[in-house]
């Protein structure tokens, strides 16, 4: 088992090789869970009871060339994304409902795999859960894990404080007037979702910076006077939760309507998900002909080329995908949260049919890093992607998501939520 001096000594020029030898930074999720329920005011401790899984056993690493090229991607996407060209195309392919005033987008998060070439977009999504969550973990980690005061050689990387400013400024690009005074977190069946503890700290977070926050069901919501409504308070600021990317759901239908008439800030909005989020994105984003015709600028068009490559599976491209199948990965172009995605290497012939039957895309693989671990549960290593979560450009927050399976998940012992350390290149 390599120390930490021996990994600095042996393996700082290889982050790879440095997550997959490297044992140190075993961190204690459940004593992490105990100092975040200590340090919150809101009731968390039978939550994370209930979820022993939401942190992981141990921290990872990626280094300073690493996380600026992680950047300059998630860059290009979002100077493809304000395009005009892309923004017509969108506008065509999904016609998402909009409201009458722009917004950037809440929680925008980027994911990657690092590889021996460098960090590999795997996908972004908007409204990417967590962050507030990961926020408390960093602190928690940096303040009170002694492994964390062992490693010279890296700084975690950051200590939150500022998501709660990202909301602030989403509202004050529509009434910057106005302070915000009141934020609904919207999602259906709220106590009940996974990350129903990410909600209440967020809430709290925005309490402790004078926002007042109510966390509540859309079937609560209602329009009147040509303003918001939820649990008779005026709503300022919606921070959707909600899963109907759309808005196409009847218990949608009120948040719809107040977002098309701007009775309230709605974000993450169904134009940022059309315009982030759907998979098809990838396709056109990773395609040479629409690159060359976009108008962008070469430095953008040049980061989009190395995206992995992504291709709509149709009738068509069928035979030679399922041919080649062990070089893809197969997603749903309006999934979530890993649901129905299949490496290619595992497909068989009954799911390939539910795939060419329309609603997928096909992205090249590219296999997650490993992390070890320090004997946490008897595991020896664990699969691990990186999330940037941005707003207007601007990278809030860096954090892992260690797992095992075919995709992340919030349910592997040992794995979780991890923080991450950037290493001086």
């Amino acid at each position: 088992m390599k120390d930490v001096m021996d990994c600095k000594t042996t393996c700082n020029d290889d982050i790879v090789a440095l997550n997959a030898y490297c044992r140190c930074l075993a961190i204690d999720p459940k004593g992490i869970a105990q100092t975040i329920a200590g340090q919150a005011q809101a009731k968390l401790g039978h939550l994370f009871e209930s979820r022993p899984h939401l942190f992981a056993a141990t921290a990872v690493f990626i280094d300073e060339v690493q996380l600026r090229d992680m950047e300059v991607q998630a860059s290009a996407i979002e100077a493809a994304a304000a395009s005009p060209s892309f923004r017509r195309l969108v506008a065509e392919r999904t016609n998402p409902p909009t409201a009458p005033f722009d917004t950037r987008g809440l929680f925008l998060g980027f994911d990657f795999h690092l590889s021996p070439e460098g960090p590999k977009l795997i996908e972004v999504n908007t409204n990417a859960g967590g962050a507030f969550l990961v926020e408390r973990l960093e602190r928690a980690v940096s303040t009170t894990e002694e492994s964390c005061r062992e490693v010279p050689f890296g700084t975690i990387y950051p200590v939150g404080g500022g998501i709660v400013r990202t909301l602030k400024k989403e509202f004050a690009l529509v009434r910057p007037e106005h302070p915000l005074r009141r934020v609904a977190i919207v999602d259906e069946q709220p106590t009940e979702q996974f990350l129903y503890p990410d909600m209440l700290l967020a809430a709290e977070e925005l309490e402790l910076q004078g926002v007042e926050a109510v966390i509540c069901d859309p079937r609560v919501l209602a329009l009147q006077g040509g303003s918001l409504w939820a649990e008779g308070k005026e709503i300022d600021l919606v921070y959707n939760r909600s899963c109907d990317f759309l808005l196409e759901d009847p218990e949608n239908r009120v948040l719809s309507d107040a977002l098309q008439q701007g009775a309230a800030v709605v974000s993450p909005a169904p134009l940022h998900h059309a315009l982030y989020a759907d998979k098809r994105n990838l396709v056109t984003w990773t395609d040479p002909g629409w690159q060359a015709s976009s108008g962008l600028p070469s430095d953008v068009t040049g980061t989009l080329e190395k995206l992995p490559e992504t291709v709509l599976v149709t009738g068509d491209s069928a035979e030679h995908l399922w041919a080649e199948r062990k070089r893809y990965f197969f997603k749903p172009y309006a999934g979530f949260g890993s649901r129905a995605v299949y490496r290619g290497d595992k497909l068989t012939k009954r799911v390939w049919q539910d795939i060419i039957a329309g609603g997928y895309v096909a992205q090249k693989r590219v296999d997650p890093p490993m992390r070890a671990l320090a004997g946490a549960e008897n595991i020896d290593a664990l699969k691990f992607d990186i999330r940037l979560f941005r707003y207007a450009g601007r990278t809030e927050l860096v954090a892992a998501r260690i797992y095992q399976g075919q995709t992340t998940n919030l349910r592997t012992p040992g794995g979780g939520l991890g923080a991450v350390f950037v290493v001086p290149s």
